[in-house]
């Protein structure tokens, strides 16, 4: 028996992407699009390896696509939704910070900033103590899509909790923050010993 757990759909002016999920006979399949897949087995007798990482990347991977195709429906580059989502939280940051906080190198964090700019969605200036810097801040603009960025982001976890019950859901979400803070925590041993 065929199991299909539909993620999420968004139809663009050319494109079509689908995020869902199909568990046949011990393998997970996982489509991206209509012309797409990507195959990731089970452990037993397929032989695959069933790791958190395994998983963890995959939503990743996923997450990526969706919300770059919300942020292209809105008109906005693909990659802004994580910068505009940490920035309308908290902003006045420098350039390196937010390299930092997406361990991303400072050539992509400026990349990014520089189309966001453009789009006037921020402003970047330099810092008055320290001319290096570059100080990172949403426009009028960006805080005005606030509550939409909020309603994708919301829609998003909907969309990967659902069909969990209320248990269900907090249990996977208290397993996921443990992950997040072991990756931190060995992250930064694996930064201070070099």
């Amino acid at each position: 028996m065929c199991r299909i757990a539909r993620i999420g759909r968004y139809v663009g002016r050319d494109d079509e992407l689908l995020l869902a999920v199909a568990v046949n006979r011990g393998t997970i399949r996982t489509w991206t699009s209509v012309n797409h897949t990507r195959t990731m087995s089970r452990s037993g007798k397929h032989g695959g390896h069933r790791t958190a990482g395994r998983y963890v990347g995959a939503i990743h991977r996923f997450a990526r696509r969706y919300f770059a195709a919300k942020m292209e429906r809105l008109g906005l580059p693909p990659t802004a939704f994580p910068l505009l989502h940490r920035l309308l939280r908290h902003d006045n940051v420098s350039q390196d910070d937010l390299s930092d906080d997406f361990l991303v190198d400072k050539g992509t964090t400026a990349r990014t900033l520089a189309k966001l700019e453009k789009a006037g969605l921020i402003t970047r200036t330099v810092d008055e103590q320290d001319r290096r810097i570059k100080r990172v801040r949403v426009t009028e603009r960006a805080r005005e899509m606030e509550a939409e960025f909020r309603a994708i982001a919301r829609a998003w976890s909907d969309k990967l909790l659902e069909g969990f019950t209320d248990e269900e859901r907090e249990a996977a979400l208290s397993y996921l923050e443990r992950m997040a803070e072991n990756a931190r925590r060995h992250w930064e041993n694996i930064r201070s010993d070099d």
